[in-house]
């Protein structure tokens, strides 16, 4: 089993992009998620993963882990549950869309319908686009995994408002803070190597020496 959560021991596995930081360690929150900031509650005492600064948060980020599925794995799955975001997030395994969240302030699951996500960032701010969030906070998947290195990615934004179709942006004031959650582990089953199986047939080779004289009587 490999741990693709966003646990404390996680948080540095989760490499965040966005307000100047390109791929570095995430900041582990106290909530047991990660973010681009500490989630101070006051803007001035916010810090950013590094090479992230304030004048260049726009209110998208993203957060990609990798993990490995030797050659001849069987089985692969991925669970995931507790998706919670603030404001919204989209999950994302080799760039196939697995889940989606939209806060629901006094709710713990998502809100769900038409409404506006932004995938990627661009010169001039967030690219917001038409959305429908399914406001699937939990599932498992067993297809879409490449073998040898797979990307695990989390899109998150930050909105003004915790409406559908808000707009992506910077800080409504202190207390607006940005950060994601999820609980998700990945399961297969490996393939013995050559001398292993090797070790193996050594192994069975004094049972079938039993069986055969059990049955030769």
């Amino acid at each position: 089993m490999i741990d693709v959560s966003t646990c404390l021991s996680n948080a540095p596995n989760w490499l965040v992009t966005g307000a100047g930081a390109i791929n570095a360690p995430s900041i582990a929150l106290n909530n047991g998620g990660i973010g681009l900031t500490n989630n101070a509650g006051i803007l001035a005492n916010m810090v950013y993963a590094a090479g992230g600064t304030a004048n260049r948060f726009d209110g998208f980020w993203m957060a990609n882990l990798t993990f490995f599925v030797p050659a001849g794995a069987t089985n692969v799955s991925l669970t995931f549950s507790g998706l919670h975001a603030d404001d919204r997030a989209v999950v994302e395994l080799n760039d196939r869309v697995l889940a989606d969240y939209m806060l629901n302030p006094g709710h713990p699951g998502s809100q769900a319908g038409p409404g506006t996500m932004a995938l990627s960032d661009g010169f001039g701010g967030p690219n917001d686009q038409p959305w429908t969030f399914a406001g699937n906070t939990s599932g498992t998947v067993t297809t879409g995994f490449l073998t040898g290195v797979n990307i695990l990615t989390l899109i998150v934004n930050n909105t003004g408002f915790a409406l559908l179709n808000s707009p992506t942006e910077y800080f409504g004031g202190n207390g607006d803070v940005t950060g994601v959650i999820m609980n998700a582990s990945v399961t297969f089953q490996d393939v013995p190597e050559p001398a292993s199986l090797s070790l193996l047939a050594i192994g069975l080779a004094p049972l079938a020496w039993w069986l055969k004289r059990r049955t030769s009587r």
